[in-house]
């Protein structure tokens, strides 16, 4: 989908954000392409009706801060995250393979939809997580979230399964906290 012709435009005018969107008009189903853009800072996938593949050449993007994918369920993500030194804010809409987000260590901003754990234990690794927002998920409890003591916002989204919120108390920077449905 990105012609030779996009490529020398994004590395003549250093653009720094990608969105490849199927809504505007993106079809494609690979993205090596991308490895001819490793300046930008922000990319987004989403919206994409079949398989995307090689979605392990966003590990080679080393300067990016933000990558939002939204994927279609068939697609078999393989990436490791903790490969992406500079990304501190990523949104997911869940699939099996993203796990390894749980060993990024420099993400700070976290939004997970359709995250399909019972538990948030998985996470309990981030630390440095300022912002949490989980939507759509059959998450039940959320002790895991003791160890996030960094954490200054919570966003808890038609989590209808989650009963016991008293984890909160525990943590000690947390400044705003949305739940809903």
């Amino acid at each position: 989908w990105l012609r030779r012709s996009h490529l020398k435009y994004i590395a003549q005018h250093d653009v720094k954000e990608i969105a490849l969107i199927h809504a505007d008009g993106w079809r494609g189903r690979s993205v090596l392409c991308l490895m001819e853009a490793r300046g930008i800072l922000a990319l987004q996938i989403w919206g994409a009706l079949r398989p995307i593949e090689n979605l392990s050449t966003i590990e080679q993007l080393k300067s990016l801060r933000y990558l939002r994918l939204q994927l279609p369920w068939r697609t078999q993500p393989s990436i490791d995250f903790a490969a992406l030194p500079a990304l501190t804010e990523c949104f997911l809409s869940w699939q099996p393979g993203f796990e390894s987000i749980a060993a990024s260590k420099s993400v700070k901003d976290l939004y997970l939809l359709e995250y399909s754990g019972k538990d948030v234990d998985l996470f309990r690794a981030m630390v440095q997580l300022t912002s949490l927002n989980i939507q759509e998920s059959p998450v039940v409890s959320i002790e895991g979230l003791r160890a996030l003591t960094a954490l200054a916002h919570l966003g808890l989204y038609w989590l209808r399964g989650l009963r016991d919120f008293s984890v909160l108390a525990e943590l000690p920077e947390l400044e705003s906290l949305e739940i809903e449905g």
